[in-house]
């Protein structure tokens, strides 16, 4: 039986690191940092128990599509043609990315582009509609909207 991975200090890089999935990975910086780097650990272990669950990762079309046909059976038709309107936006942003590495900051450059192409209400609307698919996809996936797809709201109401 294989080892549970856990967080170790790297004296010479002055980081936390750990080996998951005959990969190196830095989990956090600084001594003092020991509880963030656990929580990252928890955090990339529940990501790689996910993907083992779904046979390798999904992009961020095959859970555009896949909560678009849910969506479509349980909501309204003009939710759902909000939803498929904002999934398209994302999926042309980021379409064949595998959805797990979509972070904050690739979200935070997603609105700022549709700043350029749309008013603050349907940015607003395409971004509450894209946490929707997120969250669902966590939530399908693991019964759990904490591995990685949760966007959280900045102060001033936008989304990201």
């Amino acid at each position: 039986m294989a080892r549970q991975p856990k967080a170790w200090w790297n004296e010479r890089k002055g980081t936390w690191c750990s080996d998951i999935g005959g990969k190196r990975q830095t989990l956090a910086k600084g001594k003092r940092n020991k509880r963030k780097a656990e929580e990252k650990l928890k955090v990339l272990l529940a990501e790689q128990a996910l993907l083992a669950d779904v046979n390798g990762s999904v992009t961020v079309a095959r859970l555009c599509e896949e909560f678009l046909a849910d969506t479509q059976e349980n909501l309204e038709p003009n939710t759902y043609y909000s939803y498929r309107y904002s999934c398209q936006k994302l999926v042309d942003q980021f379409g064949e990315r595998d959805a797990h590495t979509i972070e904050p900051p690739d979200i935070t450059r997603f609105s700022s582009a549709l700043k350029r192409l749309v008013g603050d209400s349907t940015r607003g609307l395409i971004l509450r509609s894209i946490r929707r698919c997120f969250n669902w996809g966590g939530r399908a996936a693991c019964h759990s909207a904490s591995v990685g797809f949760v966007f959280h709201r900045r102060s001033r109401g936008i989304v990201t």
